[in-house]
């Protein structure tokens, strides 16, 4: 019997339409998004492949169009990114080596832009639009993970506060087996 969680999620990977939909080009008109769009590849990958390695050069930013990745840093898992999202970016828009691994979760396809084709467009609007909606996905990502972080400490603090009332009991716990083994033991001496 399959589990609805991963209906919902194999549902996901398949709803994105375009690239176009993407946060990142919000607010471009439709010639700058036709002018985008002639310069982006098309390229699949399969799952357990590489996309980005951490370290090499970044020079391109991907949009899923189908499918899903992981990203890890240090063999961490940060973010779980599906059909909608785009990865890459960071690089990309800073001119840096990757700060993360890539590692496609299920067959992959992507539409990608190298830095040569965005200067290629030669459109300051263009490149100005998508920085702005690279930034507001970036805040928006971190405020998420500052909840996240904030939920787990708060989970953690209870978890220790439990654990602190529990063993406040111990001290008492120690002094009456202590006496017990000294009754014992005079008893045993002296009796």
């Amino acid at each position: 019997m399959k589990n609805s969680n991963s209906n919902i999620s194999s549902h996901q990977n398949d709803v994105f339409s375009s690239w176009e939909n993407s946060q990142l080009f919000a607010g471009l008109s439709k010639d700058q998004l036709q002018n985008l769009g002639n310069h982006l590849i098309s390229k699949t990958y399969s799952k357990g492949d590489f996309i980005i390695k951490e370290g090499s050069f970044g020079d391109a930013i991907f949009f899923i169009e189908k499918g899903s990745v992981d990203i890890f840093k240090d063999n961490v898992k940060l973010a779980e990114n599906h059909a909608g999202d785009y990865f890459g970016a960071m690089a990309l828009m800073e001119n840096t080596s990757r700060s993360a691994d890539v590692i496609a979760t299920t067959p992959l396809q992507v539409k990608v832009l190298t830095i040569n084709q965005l200067k290629a467009i030669e459109s300051d609007d263009v490149f100005i639009r998508v920085l702005t909606n690279h930034l507001i996905k970036q805040q928006e990502v971190i405020r998420e993970k500052n909840r996240a972080l904030i939920l787990t400490t708060k989970n953690k603090l209870a978890e220790a506060e439990l654990h602190i009332q529990k063993t406040r009991q111990y001290p008492k716990l120690i002094i009456f087996l202590l006496f017990i083994i000294l009754m014992l033991v005079f008893f045993l001496v002296f009796g």
